[in-house]
């Protein structure tokens, strides 16, 4: 069982695709069950609640083998991004009520400066409030909307692939690097001006992914 976030929209759906396809089953929390009806005649557990709600989340990730977790994408966010605040709160009490066996969020690139982000702020922060948490975690900064793509449709290209990917960049938090085997916090880049194939990104993006 994997808890998704954002079911209801593209990212949170393509990674919902992509888990049902290899046989899991999921959770997922919406405010309108209405809005996740094809969700929940996929199979998909849709649970009522809200993101800002930590008892919700803590209740929607117990017992689950991973997680998926992004902060709703806010289009005009008050000033000192409270509404962001609100979501990281919960999920830091949440994931410390019910902490998953490994956990990934949806960030952002760019995420690592502390200042002139303007709407990824929100991602920055999520980067800073829940970056040592004590199980797997890895946020994966994504450049552009291809990484995510419908023509993708939420997986990885399979080994052996030559398809090429837009830069990226995956930041990797209490993992075991693929080469290293190193545990303490690992930063890794695949971008710059160069494209990168996937079967160069796979091995870290599948270190702390949620399907093994």
């Amino acid at each position: 069982m994997f808890f998704i976030s954002g079911i209801t929209g593209k990212v949170g759906g393509a990674a919902a695709r992509h888990l049902l396809e290899a046989g899991h089953t999921l959770r997922a929390l919406v405010r309108d069950p209405q809005k996740a009806r094809e969700w929940a005649q996929k199979g998909v557990e849709v649970r009522q609640g809200d993101l800002n709600n930590a008892r919700d989340v803590a209740a929607a990730l117990e017992g689950v083998e991973g997680a998926f977790l992004m902060i709703p994408p806010m289009l005009a966010p008050s000033p000192g991004f409270p509404e962001a605040e609100i979501v990281l709160a919960a999920y830091s009490e949440a994931l410390h009520q019910a902490p998953p066996p490994r956990l990934v969020l949806l960030s952002s690139v760019g995420s690592q400066q502390s200042s002139g982000l303007g709407n990824i702020t929100s991602t920055h922060m999520m980067e800073e409030g829940l970056g040592n948490l004590p199980f797997p975690t890895a946020f994966v900064r994504a450049r552009s909307s291809r990484t995510t793509s419908p023509s993708l449709n939420g997986r990885l290209p399979p080994a052996g692939s030559t398809r090429f990917c837009n830069p990226l960049i995956a930041r990797f938090r209490w993992s075991p690097h693929p080469t290293s085997g190193a545990k303490s916090p690992v930063c890794w880049r695949a971008g710059g001006t160069a494209k990168r194939s996937w079967n160069s990104v796979r091995p870290f993006l599948q270190t702390t992914s949620l399907r093994r």
